[in-house]
């Protein structure tokens, strides 16, 4: 939330979750100028999270109004309208728009084929502190989240190779040691010039984790996995994770660990456990029935877009 700071950026502060999902439900070439295609659309937009939790907010966009003013509906313009809608400016054509649903990292060839212009910008943590934190916020179990870690960052490295021009790596710690450059390499990117309203959120957009409630970056907010991590676990995580964190520099507890994946039965077992403590948190954070159904719709839509 840095980014929407800046004057010139517009990024919803929900994440959307559903693009790929219903594109990958419908297709590319999917006709949104047909009524009844469009209509479709528009009933799981309605349904998605994503439009509930701004019409809980008092935000409503009504949708129609995308066939009254676009000459061609395309996924693009249908989803643009939906980031400048529900971004935090009021929409100009200077106006720089975007979204922030980290899931979006397993998706970038179909955004790329949405978007071709695009410039998708990557947030790498230290894996050790990314899995204290899933853990501490969602309970998850961490050498799954080891396991997605590895797996996303290897794939991301291929993807970057054939679309370098569209993609851009910025370090979670980077960011916390040297905000400016790491800020002005991003607005450098996408071609814009860094501004001092960015060091400072106007309102903590962290409900969870130990940056929660800050409105400043919280430069000590590393190195967090030596207190909270057993040297066992740390050494279980870095045989997991350990060619993709040679990679991007981290530096190892245990230099001389060798990869080690988890065994099929072993993800199956912690995929299970992760849903129940999801299904936990948000009955404990939404109340019984709001908690269901809001895991259950969040879910399917995860569940679709793979």
């Amino acid at each position: 939330d840095l980014m929407n700071q800046h004057s010139l950026i517009s990024i919803p502060r929900i994440e959307t979750v559903l693009f790929p999902y219903l594109v990958n439900k419908y297709g590319l070439q999917f006709d949104l100028n047909k009524k009844e295609n469009f209509e479709v659309v528009k009933s799981e937009i309605e349904r998605s999270t994503f439009y509930q939790n701004f019409l809980k907010h008092g935000q409503l966009m009504d949708l129609n109004t995308i066939t009254q003013e676009a000459d061609k509906i395309t996924w693009a313009c249908l989803f643009e309208e939906l980031l400048k809608f529900y971004g935090p400016k009021e929409y100009n054509k200077e106006l720089i728009i975007g979204d922030k649903t980290p899931g979006y990292i397993d998706h970038t060839d179909l955004l790329l084929n949405i978007w071709p212009e695009a410039k998708l910008i990557h947030n790498v943590r230290d894996p050790r502190d990314y899995l204290c934190s899933v853990n501490q916020v969602w309970n998850k179990n961490i050498y799954r989240a080891s396991n997605r870690w590895i797996q996303t960052i290897m794939n991301l490295e291929k993807r970057q190779r054939l679309n370098a021009q569209n993609m851009h790596t910025v370090y979670y710690e980077h960011l916390l040691e040297q905000p400016v450059e790491t800020l002005t390499s991003i607005c450098q990117y996408i071609g814009i010039e860094f501004e001092d309203s960015m060091l400072t959120l106007e309102e903590s957009s962290e409900l969870f984790g130990d940056a929660k409630g800050s409105t400043a970056i919280v430069r000590s907010n590393q190195q967090k996995y030596k207190q909270k991590l057993s040297k066992k676990q740390i050494y279980k995580i870095e045989q997991l994770v350990c060619p993709g964190a040679r990679a991007h520099g981290y530096q190892l507890d245990n230099p001389q660990v060798k990869l080690k994946k988890l065994s099929r039965l072993a993800l199956l077992r912690h995929k299970y456990m992760d849903g129940l403590n999801a299904l936990k948190f948000h009955i404990r954070n939404k109340g019984l029935l709001d908690g269901s159904k809001y895991f259950f719709k969040l879910n399917q839509t995860n569940i679709k877009s793979s």
